[in-house]
């Protein structure tokens, strides 16, 4: 056996001990044959005097994290991570041509967004149809958006206080069943997935969200970027939380800093997910 497999083979040892040890008071799972019986936790709700600090908390970020537009949004996600180096030509792969990255992200939101290329060079001045669908022939490919979305979903690891939880699928069924904490935190995370899931059908706000592509490969276009529109959203807000808690300091005004795990960074209000609306006064007669 080489080192590596007798250290999983070691550390799986450990957790059934400690999972059989703890056996008798663990009423979530039971085992009666061969066969687990799971029960359902009850509900924990935050108490009352909780739920009031935590709209306090919410409110207290929400005055003080920036407004911004989604494409200065992704700009500023792509100035941190430059993922969008894997969507450019080999030639220009050792640059950052503005004009290119601009058109890249043009497209990602005409897809995300379900707008199309065709609409969305009509709405965005000094790009064209042609510019896009280059793009969308070339470089947006299945490789070039996973490289890219891989780049956000691991600088979001890296923001997350989480992220050093481990180990093998075995390892957490079983400390999953034996460890109350752990399936509250996991349910914490998935409540946050029901924000993720509203995030996503405002972001794909056009044609009342209904994507009517039928090709397989257009469609996995438009779901790829929609993902990655959504991983630059929670990494944006995730470090905006992060630089607000730093700045503003929340324990001086009175906050309880402890409730920060109820706070999803998968929240928009601050986020203006729509295009701007130019009404040329001079065309009025």
């Amino acid at each position: 056996m080489t080192e590596t497999a007798q250290y999983l083979t070691d550390r799986l040892n450990n957790v059934y001990d400690r999972f059989l040890a703890s056996l008798p008071e663990i009423t979530y799972a039971k085992v009666d044959g061969n066969r687990w019986h799971l029960s359902v936790d009850s509900a924990e709700p935050l108490d009352p005097t909780e739920e009031i600090k935590l709209e306090q908390f919410k409110d207290w970020l929400k005055k003080r994290m920036r407004h911004i537009k989604l494409p200065q949004l992704l700009i500023e996600v792509d100035n941190d991570l430059h993922f969008t180096r894997h969507f450019l030509p080999p030639t220009q792969s050792q640059s950052r041509p503005a004009d290119e990255i601009v058109s890249i992200l043009a497209e990602v939101m005409a897809h995300g967004c379900n707008i199309g290329p065709d609409t969305m060079a009509q709405i965005t001045p000094g790009i064209s149809y042609w510019q896009l669908q280059r793009i969308t022939d070339w470089q947006l490919t299945n490789e070039t958006q996973r490289a890219a979305l891989a780049d956000v979903v691991n600088a979001i690891a890296r923001l997350d206080i989480t992220s050093g939880r481990g180990g093998r699928k075995k390892q957490f069924i079983l400390d999953y069943m034996s460890q109350p904490p752990l399936r509250r935190q996991i349910r914490r995370g998935l409540l946050k997935g029901d924000h993720l899931h509203s995030l996503a059908r405002d972001v794909a706000f056009a044609k009342r969200g209904r994507i009517t592509k039928r090709d397989f490969y257009e469609l996995m276009k438009t779901c790829s970027c929609l993902t990655l529109i959504l991983a630059c959203i929670v990494y944006w807000q995730a470090k905006e939380i992060g630089r607000v808690i730093a700045e503003c300091d929340p324990q001086k005004s009175g906050i309880d800093f402890s409730l920060l795990e109820h706070v999803s960074p998968a929240v928009w209000e601050n986020v203006v997910l729509y295009g701007e609306y130019f009404i040329d006064r001079n065309l009025i007669r």
